[in-house]
């Protein structure tokens, strides 16, 4: 079974077990819904920090984003 990384980005930083499963449950309720994806890294001495989002917004609503990440 696939085991997903992600962690939801905020204060309770609940992990995501699946992430399609969590990506098509929010795209069935909501099909307006802009999905961005992004990765970033950091060097840090000999190591290397990759951060990936995916952030999930709605252009109509207006209200904040979802944004979801996992760091290697």
């Amino acid at each position: 079974m696939y085991s997903s990384k992600f962690i939801k980005f905020g204060n309770k930083r609940e992990k995501i077990p699946n992430i399609t499963d969590y990506l098509m449950d929010i795209y069935k309720e909501d099909p307006n819904i802009t999905i961005a994806i992004g990765c970033d890294s950091a060097q840090k001495r000999r190591t290397t920090l990759y951060a990936n989002t995916i952030v999930l917004y709605n252009h109509d609503i207006r209200n904040g984003a979802n944004i979801i990440y996992y760091k290697e």
